[in-house]
């Protein structure tokens, strides 16, 4: 058995806005394909509809397996284990899109 590290798109939406959600999740699996099959099996049984604490209907609904691949290293070093690593050309595109990274709160 492999671990596989799967990031999975999911829209979050009431009736006034539509939030997207990332998901990581480590996935013990035979081969990448039987990780796909799984990640997509357990994203979709996540999908759901709720009332959150301010009572607005929310809906949470399973867009897309983003990526998946095995874990960057298996061994522990330090307390601190490495699983997932994404690359990107423009900072700027990155800092539109992840406003955490000039210290401001969603």
């Amino acid at each position: 058995m492999q671990e596989y590290v799967a990031l999975s798109l999911f829209e979050l939406s009431t009736n006034d806005d539509i939030l997207y959600e990332e998901n990581f999740s480590l996935v013990k699996a035979l081969n990448i394909d039987e990780a796909k099959k799984l990640i997509e099996k357990y994203s979709i049984a996540l999908e759901d509809t709720y009332n959150n604490v301010e009572q607005q209907k929310v809906s949470k609904k399973f867009i897309k397996i983003i990526d998946i691949n095995e874990v960057l290293y298996y061994d522990f070093e330090n307390n601190i284990r490495d699983i997932y690593s994404r690359h990107f050309k423009d900072l700027e595109s990155y800092k539109k899109f992840e406003n955490l990274i000039e210290g401001e709160k969603k």
